[in-house]
């Protein structure tokens, strides 16, 4: 199996409301985010490519636009940990990826040492 990956970034701010800890008060993230996708059916519009990553790009941007330069503690009902926006941002994409390509795996880096992942099970 043959995969792409595709690294992205976004900046937010958020606080984690009622954690005991630093996360408690508001700071910010400068986030990685790596998607990775496979092919699973029919064929691509080049033969021995997985997916363009034009096309990818174009699919991952527009969700990672809602998301940039805000406030993430007013954007999720529940509190903005890295792992609600790991699980939001793999739910869109999911949404939007054409015919016969499947994700693989989302990464959100809040720092170079810290992420949460959701992979395709």
């Amino acid at each position: 199996m043959i995969s792409i990956c595709k690294k992205f970034s976004f900046c937010y701010g958020h606080r984690l409301p009622e954690y005991n800890g630093k996360c408690s008060r508001y700071h910010g993230h400068n986030a990685d985010v790596e998607v990775e996708v496979v092919r699973v059916s029919g064929r691509p519009s080049y033969d021995t490519m997985v997916m363009d990553f034009r096309e990818l790009k174009d699919i991952v941007n527009p969700i990672l636009e809602k998301l940039d330069h805000s406030d993430l503690t007013e954007f999720f009902t529940e509190p903005p940990t890295a792992e609600t926006i790991c699980g939001f941002i793999s739910s869109a994409i999911r949404q939007d990826l054409p015919k016969g390509v499947d994700l693989i795996r989302v990464r959100v880096s809040e720092t170079p040492t810290s992420w949460a992942e959701w992979r395709n099970q």
